[in-house]
């Protein structure tokens, strides 16, 4: 399961939500979804690693959301680059299969994702949707 996080402390998160709501309490939203969708993750069939960024926020991110297997930081680059880098670690490492999610996904949860690994048994990937045109988890 790989995680992927903003340091909510180490610049601006959910900037669309802060134009209506504010800095601080578009921090505070984002810091209560991502200690959901952590604590959501969490089964003892998923091992889950964060990965956070920025890169150089990886020590305070084993802190706040803690049980991670492995915390590192995201790589400089657009979503398809810090995907591609994620997965390739996972495989490299062994894992069988990975999904990704990232913390503005409540919804997602360690069933769905388990359901998403098995999936990939017939599959060569899955994917749920978000309601923005999006994915909410990719496996």
């Amino acid at each position: 399961m790989l995680v992927f996080a903003r340091d909510p402390d180490a610049g601006p998160v959910k900037t669309r939500l802060a134009a209506g709501i504010g800095v601080e309490q578009a921090r505070d939203t984002y810091r209560a979804m991502a200690e959901g969708v952590w604590s959501g993750l969490e089964h003892p069939a998923l091992d889950r690693q964060l990965w956070m960024e920025p890169s150089s926020s990886v020590a305070r991110g084993g802190v706040w959301l803690r049980g991670a297997t492995r915390v590192r930081g995201q790589p400089a680059g657009d979503l398809g680059v810090r995907l591609t880098a994620a997965f390739e670690e996972a495989f490299l490492e062994g894992a069988p299969w990975a999904a990704a999610v990232g913390t503005d996904a409540p919804a997602v949860d360690a069933t769905m994702t388990i359901q998403a690994g098995e999936l990939l048994a017939t599959h060569e990937v899955a994917v749920v949707p978000a309601v923005d045109g999006g994915y909410a988890l990719i496996a």
